[in-house]
């Protein structure tokens, strides 16, 4: 399916799709809209355009804040690279047991630890979480793929841009990692379970279908993993 087939398919039978009124039509210019061909797209962008232009301005427009889904799975890969999180990472302990934060000694040192990582540019994680997925990482890096990952020389693709040719648009993304000379290429996700894996694959919200045929188009990728 090429990218043209994509956003046709997504954006016209999309039944969340939002109708574009004026307003909306000035802001996409305001945006630089009227020269979107020229802007690159990636994943999450095409994602969001395939759903409608709106989708695609409200993505641009809306300030981007890490959920503690993200946080997880940003320290689950530094972890499974063996990087040191003590650069991107503030780990939180309460002072004192207590499950909701309803002692004033433990909302004290949170906001302390809040105001400390916003300081340092760091993310902040509570121990109990960190130890939860210390051991999911620990598991992952037993794994027999993840050992052929390592076997080969894995490295860190750079970013890359192409221009696709049957719509002209650029195209932009980065995986996780790439071995086998290029040739495989891999994205890493942390997620709750099998199944709720299996639905983001083929579903409207996440569409990972859509980022390993991207990822595949750009990197001339002859297989892709998610792992």
């Amino acid at each position: 399916m090429t990218i043209q087939q994509i956003l046709n398919q997504e954006s016209i039978n999309s039944p969340s799709s939002k109708r574009i009124g004026f307003k909306e039509l000035k802001k996409l210019r305001q945006l630089g809209f009227h020269t979107y061909p020229h802007r690159p797209l990636s994943y999450s962008s095409l994602k969001e355009f395939g759903k409608s232009p709106l989708h695609y301005i409200e993505y641009l427009t809306k300030p981007s804040v890490s959920s503690q889904a993200m946080i997880a799975g940003k320290l689950f890969e530094a972890l499974l690279f063996e990087k040191d999180i003590e650069t991107d990472f503030l780990v939180f302990e309460k002072p004192l047991p207590d499950k909701d934060f309803r002692n004033k000694e433990n909302k004290q040192a949170r906001s302390l630890a809040f105001l400390e990582a916003a300081t340092n540019g760091k993310e902040v994680i509570e121990s109990f979480e960190y130890q939860r997925i210390l051991g999911i990482a620990d598991q992952a890096q037993s794994h027999p793929f993840w050992k052929r990952v390592k076997k080969y020389a894995f490295k860190h693709p750079d970013k890359k841009t192409i221009i696709e040719p049957s719509t002209r648009l650029k195209l932009t993304g980065i995986p996780d990692l790439a071995f086998n000379r290029g040739k495989i290429g891999v994205d890493i996700k942390f997620v709750g379970s099998v199944a709720g894996f299996r639905k983001r694959i083929f579903g409207r919200t996440y569409a990972y279908w859509m980022q390993a045929a991207m990822y595949s188009l750009i990197f001339g990728f002859r297989e892709f993993y998610f792992f």
